[in-house]
């Protein structure tokens, strides 16, 4: 199970999958407090798509769902994904794939309106 966030703050654990590449996917995720009860989650299938555009996109869902559904900006929100090369363009922008752009200014929007 995944490690719960501190005390004052949310955290979404999200992940994305792609048999074949590309070939069938979809993106799922669970947003959590501290004392481990669930705030929301989503499962959404999304074509066929390969599994780094799919990580990505479940990076972007959690992103849209806080920001556009929850009303929870203001609140301390984490997004953990387990896919090393999504977490790398975050970190690097300098390094996403074009192909990729669009999905990370969305998400670097997130992260500026919201202060993270």
């Amino acid at each position: 199970m995944a490690s719960p966030p501190d005390v004052g703050s949310l955290k979404f654990n999200v992940d994305g999958v792609a048999r074949g590449k590309p070939g069938p996917a979809g993106i799922g995720g669970l947003l959590r407090k501290n004392c481990g009860a669930v705030v929301a989650m989503f499962s959404i299938p999304i074509g066929v798509l390969d599994s780094n555009v799919v990580e990505v996109m479940a990076i972007k869902e959690a992103c849209r769902m806080v920001t556009e559904k929850l009303d929870l900006s203001s609140s301390g929100i984490i997004v953990k994904s387990d896919s090393l090369n999504a977490v790398s363009w975050v970190r690097h922008p300098l390094e996403i794939p074009w192909r990729l752009l669009s999905h990370f200014q969305e998400i670097d929007l997130f992260l500026s309106t919201n202060g993270n």
